[in-house]
């Protein structure tokens, strides 16, 4: 396989791929605004081993990046929220930013939660920590600098950039580790 830019402003490319989306039966993108970075995240995660992979797929104009890693000793909400951060540390224009994610953790935290952990003091409505607190507050950093609007997608119907980050992230999530002589561990 060879992955090649799509969407690059070919009228025909173009067309192939909406009618690809409308064939499989997927909903169109909520925004696609070209002035905009787009943001697609895809999480993998094996609880019972608390392995996962993430990636991103950034879109903004013709340009489209991919981000990802393997990592242990995590849990799904993690991932989502690495895949966020990463995805905002590597922007290079404070640009306006749309994030399309499956997870309500990430979204509701990121548009609602968040100004009220702050407020309390990194604290839950119930005097407890919030969980994650570091990966929260270094998002609530990252989201300073830019307008992130944040889009919820439904998994069983999600975008085609979406598929195609939660497939990286699954390779990502079965890459087997190496010890520093090359050999498989």
């Amino acid at each position: 396989w060879r992955w090649v830019k799509g969407h690059a402003e070919d009228k025909w490319n173009i067309l192939v791929d909406q009618l690809a989306v409308e064939a499989r039966g997927h909903k169109p993108l909520p925004v696609m605004n070209r002035d905009a970075i787009h943001i697609f995240l895809g999480v993998t995660c094996r609880h019972s081993t608390k392995t996962g992979g993430w990636a991103t797929v950034l879109m903004y104009q013709d340009h489209y990046r991919v981000l990802g890693a393997r990592k242990t000793e995590v849990t799904a909400n993690v991932l989502y929220l690495e895949s966020v951060i990463q995805s905002l540390l590597a922007l290079k224009k404070p640009l306006p930013v749309n994030i399309y994610t499956s997870s309500g953790y990430l979204k509701e935290g990121a548009t609602s939660w968040l100004s009220g952990w702050q407020r309390r003091g990194w604290q839950t409505r119930d005097g407890q920590d919030v969980v994650n607190k570091e990966y929260w507050q270094k998002l609530s950093e990252l989201q300073a600098a830019y307008r992130v609007n944040y889009h919820l997608v439904d998994k069983t119907n999600s975008p085609c950039h979406m598929q195609e980050a939660k497939e990286i992230a699954k390779e990502f999530e079965q890459e087997i580790e190496e010890t520093e002589d090359g050999n498989a561990i």
